[in-house]
């Protein structure tokens, strides 16, 4: 596991400001496909005061994608589709437009990630990665190459110095991997 310790609070004279914290978070939805259910998702975000949200096997082919939220002015969205297998796919990110607009650039994995770059203040260089990972070792060799995918942008972004948050449904089995690292085994 890869962990970037990341402070991105804005500070008045050491103090945290509370009030104007970058709040991103995930949430699995297990298909995105009903008014009712895209509803709550927004009411989620808005009651939690989230100014970004990674939704998970979303199930959503790319031209039902592109209308979601279409008529919310204050959001932008960016969606990971996989039309072949969208019934275990799919990833987003739901932002507050007071963020999205430092969005420089964005990368997509198929289905499985979505990579989305902001250059903020300071001229700080800020990644974001949605994950939506297979669901079980029957794909084992996809998720090397997934995970192949995820190391090399991972090292292009550091190599960039930028800040790193990785977040999303890695569909691992924290037990199983404990026990295979302490037995000193790989994962895969």
């Amino acid at each position: 596991m890869i962990v970037q310790p990341i402070d991105i609070r804005p500070s008045i004279d050491g103090i945290m400001d509370i009030k104007n914290t970058f709040k991103i978070t995930t949430i699995n939805v297990s298909r995105l496909n009903t008014t009712l259910k895209q509803e709550q998702v927004l009411n989620y975000m808005k009651i939690n005061k989230i100014s970004c949200l990674i939704v998970t096997e979303t199930k959503l082919q790319t031209a039902s994608a592109k209308i979601i939220y279409k008529e919310y002015k204050d959001i932008t969205t960016l969606w990971s589709c996989d039309d072949d297998n969208y019934f275990s796919s799919g990833v987003g990110i739901i932002m507050n437009n007071d963020y999205a607009k430092y969005v420089i650039k964005k990368d997509i994995i198929e289905g499985r990630a979505l990579k989305l770059t902001l250059l903020l203040k300071g001229k700080i260089r800020f990644t974001i990665i949605a994950i939506y990972n297979f669901l079980n070792n029957s794909y084992k060799n996809k998720i090397l190459e997934f995970y192949t995918k995820l190391e090399e942008i991972l090292t292009a972004e550091k190599k960039l110095k930028a800040k790193i948050v990785c977040i999303g449904d890695f569909n691992a089995s924290y037990d199983t991997a404990i026990a295979q690292q302490r037995a000193n085994r790989k994962i895969f």
